[in-house]
């Protein structure tokens, strides 16, 4: 049986993936005032595109295996919690996806509570949905058209 820890997680995830699926998250905000190299913003933006869809295909691979039912649940659980880990910390210091990181922290803790595989794969396809609706939004505010148009001059293709 799952604890209340996990189903609020869980609920929590789909409450904050409802709020952004048609509506721009605060996040975004945060990350467009980041300021990296040289006081610019266009490698924030392209590094937390090119982390978060890193996060969206190793947890969907992640979820992939759990279904096979290969890896025992403490295996899965570890795997998964360091790869949160070491993204979080990026999430929060280098694009201040301030919002994400909580709720990346959060489903470390519930990924500690877990029992079996069922309680995985549930957490991490409500999570999944989340991150990749974050990083949809993130992709839309890359001005692709103008990349294109400047890297076709650059190079005379």
């Amino acid at each position: 049986m799952k604890s209340n820890f996990l189903d609020e997680t869980i609920i929590e995830i789909k409450n904050e993936r409802e709020k952004i699926w048609v509506d721009k998250p605060e996040d975004i905000k945060f990350l467009r005032q980041k300021k990296g190299t040289k006081n610019q913003n266009f490698t924030i933006v392209m590094y937390a595109n090119s982390d978060t869809q890193a996060m969206v295909k190793y947890l969907f691979n992640l979820l992939e295996v759990s279904k096979q039912n290969k890896l025992d649940i403490n295996t899965i659980k570890q795997i998964t919690i360091q790869f949160l880990t070491f993204d979080c910390r990026k999430m929060k210091i280098y694009y201040d996806l301030i919002n994400t990181s909580l709720l990346i922290d959060k489903t470390i803790e519930a990924l500690k509570i877990i029992k079996n595989l069922e309680e995985y794969k549930m957490l991490i396809k409500e999570f999944l949905l989340f991150l990749g609706k974050i990083n949809y939004w993130i992709d839309l505010e890359i001005p692709w058209r103008d990349l294109a148009d400047s890297f076709e001059t650059k190079w005379k293709i």
